[in-house]
């Protein structure tokens, strides 16, 4: 480790400094003899030991003929190393060395130059040892890396904070170049710019380094020139800016959220418009509880200073307290007892400056009302007077953290008694995943040198649950009193806050994503027009786009455009609101149909800004179109199916009405045992079936074109099913597995066994697997009754899933008429239910229809 010097403020010394006392003829012609930068000060014997005990000398030189041992006796119980020169006759030298003098030197001096070099060597030697010390000290101690380099970027010393940082070993970086972990960094540009510093300069940079795993961080570095034992050298002082940065990206995205927190903040939140250069200052925004505790609503307030709101007293205090704020440019914390409508109130105000760029533009501003806390304080003061804050737990415990006392807060805090925790470990009391972080905390200010300070953490209730607490240490081992002293303080309303209002942040985005909606915000002064995240996601965009209002309107569909830019010139003079259906664009080229619904929001009257919500309704729409072309062609086959249905009615229905007549009258002419019999009731069976048939398919016709208006009643879906399965499972010999409740009613009529009939006779005529298998289940949910027929056939590709539905439609397989699941389609329709169809998890296709459920059904699946 080389000895430094850092000239300038805040630096060591460049001179060496020996302070002489007594006579100084002999000393000053000693002094013109030496060479170099050392500083020769004559000062009186007190003095001299007063510097040596602040450390301000790097040796001493005694010129008291005859009385340098008393001076020498003072001068080492401050410091036993400092060198000690005594000049003095020569009978003294013994009992001047005894006493621990460095050297003593007989007078007169005969060889002046020898003396001096030895004077000189001693000085330095002293300061370099110190400096060594301190900047030792300093590299193993602070928490920043620490590197020293040459100028060109040689590195020759660094501390354990940058081998860690880095994962290097520390000879691995010494004798490396600097320049191989600044990413980007020009080591001809870094060498220019270390040629122009002076001694005590400083700059402080941000750039990014690059670890040992490749791993890049962003880091700020101040480096400075210095001396070390005569060579110029630099120190650089590297901070890893990781959390920082990623707080400030945390902030930036919080920042969009800040009114939906700003109004459910249970304490009263202001923001005051700073105008004319921090002379006035105005009200802009004040949130519900502002009005609940503090008597003034917004509309009171907004756009009327302090002065206007609460009169000339309070409103000049009010005033002063802001302007402090801007002029310090920091945040101020204080209280305050102030008349207000609601009476006469104490307040914990903290005011916060808001920036544009280095002017202060605003103050955000909350006030925690604790009238009734100094009213408590107050109270306890006259029995606890070294207790200062009463709201809080002060807790006294010894080095190892047993409590040696607990203030009567504990009562209100943990629902023990005060003396409870007397003589327990308190770390027992936190919770377990808190325990080991807390105690860490402890053992670090036991240990070290510094307190703790707002630690966040959990501890156990009398009645077994956890109490958020913020607490706070001071090492109070060296003091009369002894121990550690820790003040606590009952969070948990606060972290009950945060998490809500963490919740709320989530469901607004989550809300935003289920319902396909964004907000979108305008400021008729500028030019951008702010998203919330729901808005970029319906544009297609990334997060954190923010486009300017001219970009927005480009994502409009051309023949849209123009109606967009009309509606935002003729905000606020022509119209107050607007709700209109637009297309976009996405910058993938889909276009999508958006509902946007807009308002005018005023602020004295005068438009302040357009705000609004947005929905993506592109299925809406393409529903829309779908039903228009469904009304289409129901309209186009009406007349068709007047036209069955008049032929069934009057022909084939008359037709086989004979046929059975005609049979039965050959039933009653021959006896059982003719030959012809059983061929004639085979006739009258089937003609009877076949004008069954005819009034079922009437009915169905009827019924789609709304001339059967018969009401629907509660029918037991699930008995259905088990019925109609058992027998066409006997008919087609196949298996056919049902998972059905004992029962489950919907909303139907007789029709719903046909429906399930062609389902299953479906599912199994489609089914070109070798061994078919056909799975049926009900499940009755809350609202609805939902049927899957599933098969494990080839199944139905994607572009045919609605396609199977329409009127006429086979599959791959079917000979039919493709009747069958238009007949399903349209019946479950007309129980209010949907139909669709899925893939199945293993093969083939599940059909799933949804139906009403009836009124008092109790079954579950």
């Amino acid at each position: 480790m080389e000895s430094i010097s850092l000239p300038g403020s805040g630096g060591f010394p460049r001179k060496a400094t020996i302070a002489v006392v007594g006579e100084t003829e002999p000393v000053h012609d000693l002094a013109s003899s030496v060479s170099g930068d050392i500083l020769f000060e004559n000062v009186e014997a007190d003095e001299a030991v007063r510097r040596v005990a602040e450390a301000e000398v790097d040796c001493v030189v005694s010129a008291l003929y005859g009385r340098p041992v008393e001076l020498l006796r003072k001068v080492r119980e401050e410091d036993p190393e400092v060198p000690f020169v005594a000049f003095s006759d020569a009978d003294d030298a013994d009992g001047v060395l005894e006493a621990g003098a460095t050297e003593h030197v007989a007078v007169p001096v005969e060889e002046l130059r020898g003396v001096g070099r030895r004077l000189r060597r001693y000085a330095e030697g002293r300061r370099s040892r110190r400096s060594e010390r301190k900047l030792d000290s300093f590299m193993r101690h602070t928490p920043d890396q620490v590197w020293v380099h040459d100028a060109d970027g040689e590195v020759l010393d660094v501390n354990r904070q940058a081998c860690e940082a880095l994962g290097y070993d520390r000879d691995e970086l010494i004798g490396s170049n600097i320049g191989e972990f600044e990413v980007g960094a020009d080591p001809g540009e870094l060498k220019d710019r270390w040629s122009k510093f002076e001694y005590g300069d400083s700059v402080v940079v941000e750039g990014r380094h690059r670890d040992r795993d490749g791993r890049e961080f962003p880091v700020e570095v101040n480096v400075g020139k210095v001396l070390m034992d005569g060579n110029d050298r630099f120190l650089a002082i590297v901070r890893d800016t990781t959390q920082r940065e990623t707080v400030e990206k945390s902030l930036r995205r919080l920042r969009n959220e800040h009114e939906k927190i700003f109004d459910n903040v249970q304490d009263p939140v202001f923001l005051i418009d700073v105008e004319e250069e921090g002379e006035s200052f105005v009200f802009k925004h004040l949130n519900p509880a502002y009005e609940e505790q503090v008597g003034v609503s917004e509309d009171e307030a907004r756009g009327r200073t302090p002065v206007e709101v609460f009169g000339e007293a309070v409103g000049t205090e009010l005033v002063g307290n802001y302007r402090r704020c801007v002029e310090e440019a920091e945040t101020q914390s204080y209280e305050e007892t102030i008349q207000v409508p609601v009476g006469q109130r104490t307040y914990h105000t903290k005011i916060t400056p808001v920036f544009s760029g280095d002017e202060v533009t605003a103050i955000v501003g909350s006030a925690h009302d604790i009238t009734e806390q100094k009213e408590r304080e107050r109270e306890l003061e006259r029995y606890e007077a070294y207790i200062g804050n009463a709201s809080d737990i002060i807790s006294h415990l010894d080095a190892e953290g047993t409590v040696l006392y607990e203030s009567p807060s504990v009562e209100r805090v943990f629902g023990t008694e005060q003396d409870d925790w007397v003589g327990d470990n308190v770390f027992e009391r936190v919770h377990p995943d808190d325990r080991a972080r807390v105690a860490q905390e402890f053992i670090e200010l036991v240990e070290g040198d510094r307190n703790i300070e707002n630690v966040e953490f959990r501890m156990e209730h009398a009645d077994g649950s956890y109490v958020w607490i913020e607490a706070v240490g001071t090492d109070w081992r060296g003091s009369d009193l002894g121990g550690v002293v820790v003040s606590s303080r009952d969070i948990t309303e606060r972290k009950e806050r945060e998490r809500k209002l963490e919740r709320n942040r989530d469901l607004l985005y989550h809300t935003e994503k289920i319902a396909d909606t964004g907000g979108w915000e305008i400021d008729p002064e500028g030019d951008g027009i702010r998203w919330t995240d729901g808005a970029r996601r319906i544009h297609g965009v990334d997060e954190g786009y923010e486009p300017t209002i001219d970009e927005a309107i480009g994502f409009y569909h051309p023949d849209d455009r123009e109606k967009v830019r009309e509606v935002i010139r003729s905000f606020g003079d022509e119209q107050e609101s607007f709700d209109e259906e637009l297309r976009i664009r996405t910058p993938d080229g889909e276009e999508r149909w958006t509902r946007s619904r807009g308002e005018v929001v005023r602020d004295d009257g005068e438009v302040a800004h357009l705000r609004g919500a947005m929905q993506d309704i592109t299925e809406r729409k393409e529903r829309e179109k779908s039903l228009k072309e469904q009304k289409r062609l129901l309209e186009e086959r009406k007349e068709q199916i007047d036209f069955f249905n008049s032929l069934l009615r009057h022909d084939m229905l008359n037709s086989m009405t004979v046929i059975r007549g005609r049979a039965q009258e050959l039933l009653d002419r021959l006896s059982e045992d003719d030959e012809g019999y059983e061929s004639a009731e085979k006739v009258y069976r089937r003609a009877d079936d076949v004008v069954d048939l005819t009034n079922r398919v009437r009915s169905v016709l009827r019924r789609i074109t709304g001339e059967d208006d018969r009401e629907l009643s509660r029918v037991d879906l699930a008995q259905t099913v088990r019925d109609r399965a058992e027998s066409l499972g006997e008919v087609y010999e196949v298996g056919i597995s049902v998972d059905a409740p004992q029962d489950a009613y919907v909303e139907a009529d007789d029709f719903l066994s046909d429906i399930v009939d062609n389902l299953l006779i479906n599912a199994v005529e489609h089914n070109d697997s070798d061994e078919p298998r056909v799975d049926v289940s009900v499940d009755s949910g809350d609202e609805a009754t939902v049927l899957r027929v599933a098969d494990n056939g080839s199944g139905i590709p994607d572009e045919m899933k609605k396609a199977v539905f329409g009127q006429g439609e086979k599959g791959r397989r079917s000979g039919g008429t493709g009747f069958g699941l238009y007949f399903v389609d349209s019946m479950v329709s007309e129980y209010g239910g949907e139909v669709h169809v899925e893939d199945n998890e293993a093969d083939g296709a599940t059909v799933v229809v949804e139906l009403p459920k009836g009124s008092g059904d109790g079954g579950k699946a």
